[in-house]
């Protein structure tokens, strides 16, 4: 957890590099890398286990613990870098913010792995023995006794099992998405939204994105927009702060503003 805390540490500092990321990048960027990366790490420290139950010294069973599992290592993080380098390629702006921070995470949780958890490892060894506990889940024995000694009852069961089974699962049905439950009158909401739609009709928002910057066309679309019948209502910019507010004065007032709250803050 040290080892894959410091990588995300240095990631988000060489956010930096890109002068400005997403706020979803800033809140997932972390929790993505420490899911993806520990693998790492339990890879490495496995392989140190058991070299070490093989009688093996401790930094013999370290030197071999990453021979062995650099080449799984590597081609583990190849794959995660490739599949998030493919959002690199999207046309919304988030897949590419997204897709470089999570590569550069990915390059600096492998070089944390192979670099610093074996010398952290090396040095903390002695705790971590101390430290060790025994396993949550009971060893089988007995299971995997009477599952070798009934070998022929075991393929038997199966078999008689999966006639019934085959012939249950053509019989499920299936729903994807929520139309399902929000027009059908077997549930609460479903009977909520029919109600709803009967007193005042059938609605649905859409979301429009437009290039930024260009004022004129926001204007002229919002324009638009309202003379398209059934569109009862618009949020956007021009509608809540007017078209003749540059964006610029606003973003100036929240700095102002923003500073002015944290100055009160420290006061307090």
């Amino acid at each position: 957890m040290v080892t894959i805390g410091i990588a995300i540490l240095i990631n988000r500092g060489t956010n930096l590099m890109f002068g400005t990321i997403s706020f979803v990048t800033n809140a997932a960027g972390s929790i993505l890398q420490l899911a993806v990366s520990m693998d790492y790490g339990i890879f490495l420290l496995h392989r140190f286990a058991e070299n070490r139950e093989q009688g093996q010294e401790v930094q013999d069973a370290m030197v071999h613990a990453v021979k062995q599992s650099v080449g799984s290592v590597l081609s583990s993080g190849l794959t995660t870098v490739t599949g998030f380098a493919a959002l690199i390629l999207m046309r919304f702006k988030i897949g590419p913010d997204m897709g470089w921070v999570m590569v550069k995470a990915i390059i600096l949780s492998l070089f944390a792995v192979l670099c610093l958890l074996p010398a952290l490892t090396m040095i903390f060894y002695p705790l971590i023995d101390k430290t060790e506990h025994k396993s949550f889940l009971p060893s089988f024995r007995l299971l995997s006794k009477i599952v070798l000694n009934w070998k022929p009852v075991m393929i038997v069961l199966f078999v008689i099992l999966i006639i019934p089974s085959y012939f249950g699962q053509q019989k499920n049905n299936f729903f994807y998405g929520g139309s399902k439950v929000y027009q059908t009158n077997a549930t609460q909401l479903g009977r909520d939204m029919n109600e709803i739609e009967k007193e005042y009709g059938v609605s649905s928002q859409i979301v429009l994105m437009v290039p930024k910057g260009n004022m004129e066309k926001e204007i002229a679309l919002n324009r638009q927009l309202k003379k398209i019948d059934g569109v009862t209502s618009i949020v956007s910019y021009i509608n809540s702060v007017g078209e003749s507010i540059p964006k610029r004065i606003l973003c100036r007032k929240n700095r102002y503003q923003s500073f002015i709250l944290s100055i009160t803050a420290v006061m307090l």
